[in-house]
């Protein structure tokens, strides 16, 4: 064959070849653009949720994450959020605050100005939802931190809400709590001056328990980070309390009681809601103790006990009280949108405020105008290493 001719012939079956192949490609992109133009297009609500997932607070981040799941996955198998007449998939965009300010401000950030997210859940401690409440106000997005008690956490803000109680008012149980019901008459405080969340319920709980009539023999403090208390509690140990009130993080607790058995201080043992450890390796360490919080398995309630039963079906535990405290958070948000018939975050806001009477695992729940809730406290007694159910005290 002449070589001219079959070169012609190579190319015009080279150039079929590439008609072909581009018609292929130009058909899958059509299909796979069309495709994600569906997936894109599927109606979702979009909730962020900065917790710590990682650092010194990973537990407290993993219930949170748990209540979390099992919220949004009993919301979507229920076929998600109706609006109107459309249906909204519930979906998370989890950030790891790792318990630093700095990153829990980095991912409010980024869940408003990149993830579009129409509501914020957290972050669960008050030094980082402060700031971050900050920010979601000024974007003027929804957020429901579910255990950031300090009163500065929803103050002078636009649409933060919190599930929780406030430092206030734990910290007036806990005082009355211990003058009535303990008997104590000399109480001593030790706590973390410079963490807004326990110098506050520590100022409250030592106003408190003067004002009914008990005797403060010592405050002591210390900073962030420190590891050795037993100046501190030498000092204590002189005084000879009746009651040692401990409103730190769970960390801090656990080296201060493992402090205070070398010490061989006889005293009783009080806290606040961060003695809601999670590990059940970690409850011995403070056998005896009486806590406030916001959640037991024992409440006598039976939606408590449907919630406990499938709380240990998905994960096969006791929930603590930040899990419960986050499924509480999202069953406000529900409860506000259905309301609302709206994703809109103005009208997510208007929802909440208008809320009353809310039935959550946590208590009743009313915000009366108010973004901090009218809702009762539980107290916990730590007994052959469990957390049993002792009282309740409502507002």
């Amino acid at each position: 064959m002449d070589n001219r001719i079959e070169k012609k012939m190579l190319l015009k079956i080279k150039n079929r070849v590439i008609l072909y192949l581009t018609g292929i490609s130009v058909v899958l992109i059509l299909i796979f653009g069309a495709c994600s133009r569906r997936i894109r297009e599927e109606p979702e609500l979009r909730i962020g949720i900065i917790a710590p997932v990682t650092g010194k607070m990973d537990n407290l981040g993993a219930s949170v994450l748990d209540g979390a799941q099992l919220a949004v996955e009993e919301q979507n198998a229920d076929g998600g959020i109706q609006i109107q007449n459309t249906r909204y998939s519930v979906v998370t965009i989890i950030k790891d605050s790792e318990d630093k300010p700095e990153l829990a401000l980095a991912a409010a950030q980024e869940l408003i100005n990149q993830e579009g997210v129409s509501v914020i859940i957290g972050p669960p401690m008050s030094g980082l939802a402060i700031p971050v409440a900050q920010v979601a106000s000024r974007a003027f997005v929804p957020m429901i931190t579910q255990s950031a008690t300090h009163p500065d956490v929803t103050r002078g803000t636009r649409c933060v809400y919190r599930a929780c109680f406030t430092d206030d008012l734990q910290g007036k149980i806990m005082a009355r709590f211990a003058r009535a019901e303990l008997g104590a008459r000399r109480a001593a405080v030790l706590y973390d001056i410079a963490s807004p969340y326990n110098s506050r319920i520590a100022e409250i709980f030592m106003q408190s328990f003067k004002e009914n009539g008990g005797e403060l023999v010592l405050p002591e403090t210390y900073t962030t980070r420190e590891d050795s208390f037993i100046d501190q509690l030498i000092r204590i140990r002189k005084f000879d309390p009746d009651v040692l009130f401990l409103p730190n993080y769970y960390y801090d607790i656990i080296l201060q009681i493992e402090q205070i058995q070398e010490l061989a201080i006889s005293t009783q043992i009080i806290g606040s809601d961060t003695m809601s450890f999670r590990d059940p390796e970690d409850i011995p360490y403070i056998e005896g103790a009486y806590f406030s919080t916001h959640f037991s398995s024992e409440i006598p309630s039976q939606k408590v006990k449907q919630f406990v039963t499938a709380y240990q079906s998905a994960f096969g535990r006791i929930p603590s009280a930040a899990g419960a405290l986050t499924y509480d958070a999202f069953g406000l948000l529900y409860h506000a949108i259905k309301a609302q018939n709206s994703i809109d975050p103005k009208l997510i806001c208007k929802g909440l405020s208008e809320i009353e009477g809310y039935e959550g695992i946590t208590g009743m729940i009313s915000f009366h105008g108010s973004p901090d809730p009218e809702k009762s406290t539980v107290i916990i007694h730590v007994q052959d290493g469990r957390f049993h159910f002792h009282t309740q005290f409502t507002p």
